[in-house]
């Protein structure tokens, strides 16, 4: 293993391809009803609630759990989300199944938008194995960058989780960007951000399960959704944030560092931020940068099968959880910097 300027490269990266556009599938009404109206186990998912009121008329009193202990709308309420798009299907879990396309106007009349001055926000679900997972998408009145932040596949590593929700109620509360957009999940693997836990409820890896599988295991099926929509959003970055295990747990110790599975279309990004880590006051910490990440993870199936870009942020856990999230929320914050995204 080769360590120079901080960075180590335990195996050869990955050759990496340009990249496509893709123009996204339709969103589901309900699903962002069910967002607007604070169902749904994601907690940031309240940071836009009290701007969605107004638009959709909800607010949490409209939910109910259904028979197998899930968040749902009051039947009555349906109606509202059917007068909303009546095309919607009415099983939210084929999604990742159907890449049929609706034309452009109708997919964004269809949706549930929240305009400011300049920025929009907007919320759809996307199945998961412990049911329909929350993506904010949050989009600058100007053309830019496309960037995909995903965090919580481990569900007990909750540094990624706090970062995410912190920026989504930073980006809903006056703060704007500048360009681009910006798609968050707070917790991809939502059982085990509720149990506290790394694995599935079947103790399986999301994290080894990319490209997934529709009609697999729920790790699988998890896998497979998020893959598609970042298949169809077709970012020029994504991040992937976790956190390193201690030696005691039988896995390498991480500390703090990326991990790319290529650099091709964000060296200069990737390179600047192992240089300038250390001294840039909002992250403070020395960064390594690794390669090669493990078969069956995201990173290194979006890079291979997708061309995009993925890098890898790791934390230790063996810091205070506050200082893990501003060390995350301050290396999200200098990628918005590099692309020219962040309002000032």
């Amino acid at each position: 293993m080769k360590r120079q300027h901080g960075i180590v490269f335990p195996g050869p990266l990955i050759e990496g391809a340009g990249m496509s556009r893709h123009i996204p599938a339709a969103l589901s009404a309900i699903g962002i009803a069910l967002a607007a109206a604070g169902c749904g186990s994601s907690a940031f998912s309240a940071a836009i609630q009290s701007r969605t009121a107004q638009e959709t008329g909800l607010n949490g009193s409209e939910c109910r759990e259904d028979k197998n202990g899930n968040d749902a709308l009051k039947p009555e309420l349906l109606s509202k989300t059917d007068e909303r798009n009546s095309d919607v299907s009415e099983n939210t879990e084929n999604m990742t199944g159907n890449d049929t396309e609706e034309p452009e106007e109708k997919r964004i009349a269809d949706r549930n938008i929240i305009n400011s001055s300049e920025q929009s926000i907007e919320s759809y679900t996307i199945p998961s194995g412990s049911g329909p997972n929350t993506v904010i998408h949050i989009r600058s009145g100007k053309k830019g960058p496309v960037l995909y932040i995903e965090a919580g596949i481990h569900g007990d590593e909750t540094a990624g989780q706090g970062a995410v929700r912190k920026l989504a109620e930073t980006l809903s509360q006056g703060e704007e960007l500048s360009a681009g957009e910006i798609y968050l999940i707070e917790a991809v693997n939502r059982y085990g951000a509720e149990h506290g836990k790394r694995t599935t409820r079947e103790n399986e890896d999301i994290n080894r399960a990319f490209p997934g599988e529709n009609n697999g295991s729920g790790a699988e099926v998890t896998a497979a959704a998020l893959f598609r929509d970042i298949r169809e959003k077709s970012p020029d970055l994504v991040l992937d944030l976790h956190e390193a295990r201690k030696h005691a747990d039988g896995i390498d110790q991480l500390g703090e560092s990326v991990i790319a599975g290529s650099l091709d279309g964000i060296e200069d990004l990737t390179l600047g931020l192992i240089a300038d880590s250390e001294q840039n006051p909002e992250i403070g910490v020395k960064l390594d940068l690794f390669g090669s990440p493990p078969e069956g993870s995201i990173n290194r199936t979006v890079t291979e099968q997708l061309h995009i870009p993925v890098i890898t942020v790791e934390t230790s856990r063996e810091k205070p959880e506050a200082e893990r999230i501003r060390v995350q929320l301050g290396i999200i914050q200098y990628v918005l910097d590099f692309y020219h995204m962040r309002g000032r």
